[in-house]
């Protein structure tokens, strides 16, 4: 089971120099190649949107105009257990550092280990003031973690 789980993060260190390759799974772990999915625009999205489908880790998500996968995205980080994350900004790529104050999502897919979503945020959370509550996500349970 994949959970998926989008967050905000205050601070990180990313850069287009940062950028790489894409991890693809092997049997001995992660090896580096040049595969990186695209947005994938539908009919579907609200106006004013764009969908970005990773076929690959099983999710899409609707993005404002302008804001695309960033350049440091992560993509496959280790294949078992599964996780991987992705980042998506507001800006240009020539533009793309991610600090205090700047405005991003974050999309980490990861094994579940059998929990349901609650219980996983709650397991894997570091914020000891949430509130976490079940929600479908594309049809499927999921949970959603906010504060206060």
């Amino acid at each position: 089971m994949k959970a998926l789980m989008i967050s905000a993060i205050l601070l990180a260190s990313c850069s287009p120099a940062a950028s790489g390759p894409t991890p693809t799974p092997t049997a001995t772990g992660v090896v580096p190649t040049t595969a990186v999915p695209t947005p994938t625009p539908t009919a579907t999205v609200a106006a004013g949107l764009t969908r970005y489908t990773n076929t690959e880790l099983g999710y899409s998500v609707d993005l404002p105009a302008g804001w695309r996968r960033a350049a440091c995205s992560e993509g496959i980080i280790t294949t078992a257990p599964l996780v991987a994350s992705e980042m998506f900004m507001g800006v240009p790529e020539a533009e793309e550092i991610v600090r205090a104050g700047s405005r991003f999502a974050r999309v980490r897919v990861t094994d579940a280990a059998g929990l349901t979503p609650s219980a996983w945020l709650e397991r894997n959370t570091s914020e000891p003031d949430g509130k976490f509550e079940p929600v479908a996500v594309g049809g499927r349970t999921g949970a959603r973690f906010h504060r206060g």
